[in-house]
């Protein structure tokens, strides 16, 4: 409603354009990607950046219309010339990966670059990651740091958990355990469970925080309802040893049993582990039954 009001406004959209562009969103939800195509081609051609970008992305994935890299690279460019950062982003992603044009890891990051000052987030994190890892570029952990910083400053809890990564490790940064929780704790708090596992590990180890068992399992709690492999794990794990908790194999089994059942390696020694220890458990007491006492004794 804002968006019409504006466009009123601004005199930028006729009310019919409008309507077409809003019946071309319903049909590419419902996956009528033809529908979406026609209804947005006159808006596109009329300068909606929005549009140009949207066009772009069906050409690349071949949505309604003929694969079409070449195609994809105009609409791309319509929007990019108004500044539309996203259509920055996939310009540089069609020069990474050749698309339409000949590969180029120097213009791909150009392109990374100028979406990432634009403000596109995903850019900001993409470049930080092509810094750490040394793909694109020659690998400056220092040049990620900044670019995860931007993205994370930007509320993305995925940079949030990066820049606590570098904290923690002292990557790119000097080692800062209290800043490495600080952060870790703003993309747990936005629900990224590798975020949550990695508190929950702070704080049951005790590493410079006060050891907390409960807290630790607390967050692995909160990771392990989410379907992390590894909080599950800790959770089995904790309950397999009685860490500040009554031992309780039957939970230890069920948390084990749901990370191994992601094929996580140390979830599955540790279920064995456990029928192992319960086998023997069951030879050492034996279960009492009508045949062996009222028999000797009845």
């Amino acid at each position: 409603m804002k968006k019409l009001i504006l466009c009123l406004l601004l005199g930028l959209l006729p009310m019919q354009s409008h309507s077409s562009e809003s019946e071309g969103w319903d049909a590419y939800l419902e996956g009528d990607y033809l529908t979406a195509h026609d209804q947005w081609l006159s808006s596109a051609q009329q300068g909606s950046t929005e549009l140009q970008h949207m066009l772009g992305f069906m050409y690349l994935q071949g949505q309604g219309v003929k694969q079409d890299f070449h195609i994809a690279k105009q609409w791309f460019e319509q929007a990019a010339v108004n500044n539309y950062s996203a259509s920055m982003f996939a310009i540089g992603t069609l020069y990474e990966n050749a698309q339409g044009v000949n590969q180029s890891n120097s213009t791909a990051i150009q392109w990374y670059k100028d979406a990432a000052l634009a403000g596109f987030v995903h850019g900001q994190f993409y470049l930080g990651l092509q810094y750490t890892n040394g793909g694109l570029v020659e690998q400056d952990y220092s040049k990620a740091f900044s670019w995860f910083r931007l993205a994370a400053e930007a509320n993305d809890p995925a940079a949030q958990n990066h820049i606590a990564l570098f904290y923690h490790r002292g990557v790119g940064v000097e080692k800062d355990i209290a800043l490495a929780l600080e952060w870790y704790r703003k993309a747990a708090n936005q629900g990224l469970s590798i975020a949550q596992v990695a508190l929950g590990k702070l704080y049951l180890k005790g590493e410079q925080v006060e050891q907390d068992t409960f807290v630790a399992m607390e967050w692995f709690f909160e990771a392990a309802a989410q379907g992390d492999a590894d909080a599950q794990y800790a959770l089995g794990h904790i309950y397999s040893e009685g860490i500040d908790v009554a031992r309780n194999l039957h939970y230890a089994n069920r948390w084990l049993r749901r990370a191994a059942d992601q094929n996580h390696e140390k979830a599955k020694s540790g279920l064995q582990a456990l029928k192992r220890s319960q086998a023997m458990s069951r030879q050492k007491y034996p279960s009492l039954n009508a045949s062996s006492i009222y028999n000797d004794f009845g």
